[in-house]
């Protein structure tokens, strides 16, 4: 079975900073033990970078 995808984005309402708290905001709200369902966050292009190191190894 294919896993299920939860994607979400959002636009030019944030900085930099409180970008990269709501990404990892994200990841810590999402918990451990989900199987079969992955997460993706599409943050504004000035902030990718940022939150790309914030998020690595999640």
């Amino acid at each position: 079975m294919r896993p299920y995808l939860v994607a979400g984005n959002w636009k030019m309402n944030t900085d930099s900073k409180s970008g990269v708290a709501l990404a990892q905001a994200l990841v810590a709200g999402w918990g451990a033990g989900k199987t079969g369902v992955e997460m993706a966050v599409c943050p504004p292009f000035p902030y990718l970078t940022a939150v790309n190191q914030a998020l690595q190894g999640s």
